[in-house]
């Protein structure tokens, strides 16, 4: 009894068993762009002053707030100034003896995430920090 019973196992086993190729369709309709992609890259303008210097840029809400740090590049860092748009200001620019450049760099860091993108601006003075260019 016990050899018909292993035999009728080993049969089944090595008898194919049906599958199912059963065709589907999956019907739904796609609301909204089909690219729809989410961006943290602060988009830096410049406007330049007197001995000093704005560097501004909107603010990014969505997916969720962003938050920014500001820098000198082999210099301080910056505060930027909350709203939007974003902004820090180069004052006392005023007072250079020789041309001076100054790479401003602004890093966006969405969070919760290591996600972040930073992008830079270069400011430059002349003439003793009175003219200043972006």
């Amino acid at each position: 009894m016990l050899r018909a019973f292993v035999g009728l196992v080993a049969a089944m086993t090595l008898v194919p068993t049906a599958t199912t190729l059963g065709a589907w369709a999956d019907e739904a309709t796609a609301r909204g762009p089909a690219s729809r992609t989410a961006t943290i890259t602060p988009v830096l303008t410049c406007e330049a002053g007197l001995g000093s210097a704005r560097v501004t840029w909107p603010a990014v809400t969505s997916p969720t707030a962003v938050t920014y740090t500001a820098r000198v590049v082999g210099g301080s860092s910056l505060t930027p100034v909350a709203g939007n748009p974003y902004y820090v200001d180069l004052v006392s620019l005023l007072g250079s003896l020789v041309n001076k450049t100054y790479v401003v760099e602004v890093t966006a860091n969405l969070p919760l995430t290591s996600w972040q993108d930073t992008r830079s601006v270069t400011v430059r003075t002349i003439l003793g920090g009175t003219v200043v260019s972006c």
